[in-house]
């Protein structure tokens, strides 16, 4: 039986690169074509359809997978996020700085085409692949699972090929986490869960049935943590509307010495959107939290750094 998920980075929108080499174990796919038949009632036709044509086609569908540092985890974070900013830290590590992507006056939006082998029959792929929204959502003593919300042009049927490398990293998991920080004092999440929505508008342009471009839409940032409620001060900063800034790093095994793997959320500007604490019964006391991101005037909106072995994206 073959099953695997493999992907590659475009040069033009939808068109199928000449190397799909990144590998990603993933939990599950929903990729599905909407073949966007209209069909057509006309005065002739007394009660049944007699016409039928295609109007709008496109593929959408989620991808469900554990993160590893350093395959895959960065190609959805760029899909989704638009803008990457690398540096060398040293030989063979790099530092990648995702931020939003505010226009695409100069470059297009980073998209991506996928293949997805189905057993022993065919494989099937997917072109003009971009994250239309990116969930995170890791729990105590439990790995960090990632949800990307596929938009994509065209699918296409191929002959079944083989899987690409995958990685030898562990998941990443709530274990890994070295700092957790918010408004600069540290914290212990029981749980955390972050959603970036991009919001696209449709790409559809005269001269074809399928999407043409990717157009920026407005960006929303959401999230939720819990803590145990040992003091009053986040019920006082929701209850009061304060901003707070939220850090939190996932740190991973050594790439060369004194050099690791990680993975940074920053968040320099929420509000609370809920934050009060409720009693049930005797069980403990968690004190729930949601946020909303709002621009900071130096920092931005979001930030996630990923250091790893990968030269680029």
């Amino acid at each position: 039986m073959v099953r695997y998920f493999k992907m590659g980075k475009e040069s033009s929108y939808a068109q199928l690169p000449a190397s799909l080499n990144i590998g990603v174990r993933i939990l599950s796919e929903s990729l599905k074509l909407n073949p966007g038949i209209e069909y057509i009632r006309t005065v002739e036709g007394g009660r049944v359809i007699q016409t039928k044509q295609i109007s709008k086609i496109s593929v959408e569908g989620d991808i469900d997978f554990y993160p590893v540092y350093d395959k895959g985890l960065g190609e959805f974070l760029l899909a989704c996020l638009g803008t990457v900013n690398t540096t060398q830290v040293t030989t063979g590590v790099y530092k990648h700085e995702f931020t939003p992507k505010m226009s695409i006056k100069v470059t297009p939006w980073p998209s991506y085409s996928f293949e997805i082998g189905l057993d022993d029959v065919v494989s099937k792929q997917i072109l003009g692949a971009v994250v239309e929204s990116l969930a995170f959502d890791v729990e105590a003593g439990d790995f960090l699972g990632v949800t990307a919300s596929i938009y994509a042009a065209k699918e296409q049927k191929a002959t079944l090929g083989s899987p690409a490398a995958y990685s030898s990293l562990n998941y990443i998991h709530a274990g890994d986490v070295v700092t957790q920080t918010i408004g600069g004092n540290n914290v212990k999440f029981e749980s955390f869960s972050l959603e970036i929505k991009n919001n696209f508008p449709e790409g559809y342009k005269f001269g074809s049935k399928y999407p043409q471009e990717i157009d920026i839409g407005p960006l929303e940032i959401i999230g939720e943590m819990s803590i145990r409620f040992l003091s009053d001060a986040h019920l006082d900063d929701f209850l009061a509307s304060n901003e707070k800034a939220i850090v939190l790093k996932f740190q991973g095994p050594e790439i060369t010495t004194g050099y690791n793997y990680y993975l940074e959320f920053n968040l320099p500007r929420v509000v609370y959107d809920a934050g009060d604490a409720n009693i049930n019964e005797q069980e403990r006391l968690v004190q729930t939290l949601e946020f909303t991101a709002l621009e900071h005037s130096t920092e931005g909106i979001i930030k996630v750094t990923l250091q790893n072995n990968v030269a680029s994206y």
